[in-house]
């Protein structure tokens, strides 16, 4: 009988560990962006989780996610090998069950960082920047051909009849010639051939993407822009050497249904401004 005993008691709390490490996970269900790094995803679809371009098998309490990773590493005789790793995520869940304060920890470093679930890119930036927009639809808009990392992103949205704008780096447009300084000098090359042409780059890729509510239009995105004295039309340099100027391309963004990934922002241009 005693032997009985302590098998059903067992058995129950392996099955409360496993009812526990499947409900934990089932909160987990979906895509998540770090609040730091908007290419920092973390798509979670049953067991596995698809992280850093890696698709692997995790295990989920309520407190705390584990898995192992393939990362580059040191082997000897100047070779480096990819061998797994093991992850250790210490987590807490917020109440409404969509965002995650996390510390992560590997033999290599324990960083701190913040997730939060969303089903689109354009969600993820309304809840990062605390910013109301809702985007235009068109169809026939199509996919940006730029380099995302070269955008600096401005917002526009509209209250009570008025226009209220921002860029990613500050809460109004008071500081745009600053904000974008700021932001051309915080880009990083990420290959020989952006090293070696890195200032010519960043002149030919640079341009600003606008984030416009659907009720505002493109002229009033335009007029807004050219009263901050940031920039003026290139007939405002009608007689002026504009030769070795470089003009800024402003494009709009529009709506993405359910698209998650950075890099595929549907947009137009919609004009080339000059800085003051």
């Amino acid at each position: 009988m005693k032997t009985s005993f302590y098998v059903i008691i067992i058995f129950l709390l392996v099955l409360l560990c496993s009812c526990g490490q499947k409900e934990a996970e089932g909160r987990f269900q979906g895509t998540w962006f770090n609040l730091e790094n908007e290419y920092d995803q973390w798509n979670f679809r049953n067991d596995t989780l698809y992280v850093y371009e890696e698709m692997v098998i995790y295990d989920a309490t309520r407190s705390k996610i584990e898995f192992d990773i393939p990362i580059l590493d040191y082997y000897e005789d100047s070779i480096w090998e990819f061998r797994d790793r093991s992850i250790l995520v210490n987590y807490k869940l917020s109440e409404s069950n969509d965002s995650i304060y996390a510390t992560w920890k590997s033999i290599y470093n324990s960083q701190d960082f913040s997730l939060i679930k969303v089903n689109s890119y354009e969600e993820y930036l309304r809840r990062k920047f605390n910013f109301k927009f809702h985007l235009p639809e068109n169809d026939s808009v199509k996919t940006l051909q730029t380099i995302p990392k070269y955008g600096l992103k401005i917002f526009m949205g509209k209250t009570d009849g008025t226009i209220i704008s921002r860029t990613e780096l500050s809460n109004n447009l008071n500081s745009m010639k600053s904000n974008i300084k700021s932001f051309k000098d915080s880009i990083r090359p990420n290959t020989h051939y952006e090293i070696e042409d890195h200032d010519e780059m960043i002149d030919e890729w640079f341009h600003i993407r606008v984030y416009a509510d659907k009720q505002i239009s493109d002229s009033t995105i335009i007029y807004t822009l050219q009263q901050t004295k940031t920039f003026k039309n290139q007939e405002k340099w009608k007689g002026e050497d504009i030769d070795n100027r470089v003009p800024i391309r402003i494009y709009r963004v529009f709506k993405n249904r359910n698209q998650t990934n950075p890099n595929s922002v549907k947009g137009k241009w919609i004009k080339w401004m000059f800085s003051s």
